[in-house]
């Protein structure tokens, strides 16, 4: 198989996994802001920051991983795996 048919496959391989999730998301009433195929193995979903998604951190479902200081103020990263992808948000405070 050329690299070309192999990239090809990689990223063909990924949307399965990205539609799922992506039907999850909506059902649960989250909002997607984007979609990263960069890393075809492991897509990763950006969603909208809500109240709601605190319950995966609750139930340790999603965890914190990034913390920081930007002119908008003080932020906080979180994600969680779903169908073979990553969801990520931002926390601001």
């Amino acid at each position: 198989m050329s690299p070309v048919n192999k990239n090809n496959a990689a990223f063909t391989g990924s949307l399965p996994k990205v539609e799922s999730a992506l039907l999850e998301l909506t059902a649960q009433g989250i909002n997607v802001t984007d979609v990263n195929l960069c890393q075809p193995s492991t897509p990763t979903i950006h969603v909208e920051y809500s109240p709601a998604l605190t319950r995966f951190i609750t139930e340790r479902i999603a965890v914190y991983y990034a913390f920081g200081c930007k002119s908008g103020g003080k932020y906080k990263q979180a994600q969680y795996p779903l169908h073979g992808c990553r969801v990520v948000w931002t926390e601001y405070h």
